[in-house]
């Protein structure tokens, strides 16, 4: 059990509280300079807060530069890391400081272990079903995302060789691109293809698959996009050219509602506009006098 003094000097505030336990959190970051992956001191120091109560033992088995070890000396708790990165030890002492005595245990470099007698004596040991072939290099194959500050997000840039229909192209390398969330409207079929014709000539373009359809390399149904990210679906769209295609799943199909929606409206104002105006002029014009003047 633990005794009343220690839970009265680890109990937290009313605000800490309602802060800690709230379902996101919001605090600056920290500087990466003398180690990649450093994580503000703030972080830390609240599970600490709701976790451990003040003398207890605080357990970090990736050490870093220390900053698990930084908030639980802050917060009266001891700490206990591991870190195989020689170099950070300096980090580590110059954070801690005066304030705390730091004790380092080295394991000997002829000290051989053998991992799979110790991985043998484990009460339990986790087997990954997955089997994968090779791993993927994650800087090298970024699917997407950005791995650090210095890789770049970048976008396959092509060229539409020709327009085959309303919602289809040709693509330099010989792919067909479907233009996902639209279908040609036989009313405007020539009209939409010559406004496509017009918004991908002499630009360069790039295109983002729909997860929902299956791509090849001769063909794909996605999202078309100018070099200056004119979204072309939706363009079409607000243009009144094509319409809505609701008959296959879609992942934008919100956002070309949308704007399938602000060609609804214009249309309708445009309506109400040439009644009114009709309306003007089927009335007789007065002079000054206010008699009628004869049109």
């Amino acid at each position: 059990t633990v005794a009343k003094s220690v839970k009265d000097k680890s109990a937290l505030t009313t605000e800490e509280w309602n802060t800690y336990f709230a379902g996101h959190w919001n605090f600056p970051g920290e500087r990466q300079e003398k180690h990649l992956a450093a994580f503000p001191v703030e972080l830390p120091r609240r599970l600490i807060c709701m976790f451990t109560f003040v003398g207890e033992t605080v357990l970090d088995p990736f050490l870093g530069s220390g900053t698990t070890a930084v908030a639980a000396l802050e917060l009266g708790r001891a700490s206990i890391g591991y870190e195989i990165n020689d170099d950070f030890e300096s980090i580590i002492r110059e954070r801690l400081g005066e304030r705390s005595q730091v004790l380092v245990h080295r394991r000997p470099a002829d000290d051989a272990v053998d991992f799979e007698a110790a991985r043998a004596r484990l009460p339990y040991l986790f087997t990954d079903p997955v089997q994968l072939d090779a791993k993927a290099a994650a800087r090298d194959k970024t699917f997407g995302s950005r791995i650090d500050a210095r890789t770049p997000v970048r976008e396959e840039y092509r060229r539409v060789s020709k327009v085959l229909s309303a919602n289809r192209v040709l693509l330099d390398d010989g792919c067909k691109v479907t233009l996902a969330g639209i279908k040609p409207n036989g009313a405007t079929k020539q009209t939409a293809i010559d406004a496509l014709t017009k918004m991908v000539t002499g630009t360069q373009v790039f295109v983002r698959c729909d997860d929902q359809e299956t791509t090849t390399a001769e063909s794909m149904t996605g999202y078309l996009y100018l070099a200056n990210r004119t979204f072309v679906n939706a363009r079409l769209l607000r243009d009144g050219v094509v319409v809505l295609d609701e008959t296959r799943p879609c992942g934008k199909i919100t956002l070309l509602k949308r704007a399938a929606r602000s060609t609804d409206r214009s249309s309708h104002a445009g309506s109400r506009s040439s009644g009114k105006s009709a309306r003007s002029s089927s009335r007789p014009s007065r002079g000054r006098t206010g008699r009628s003047v004869p049109s």
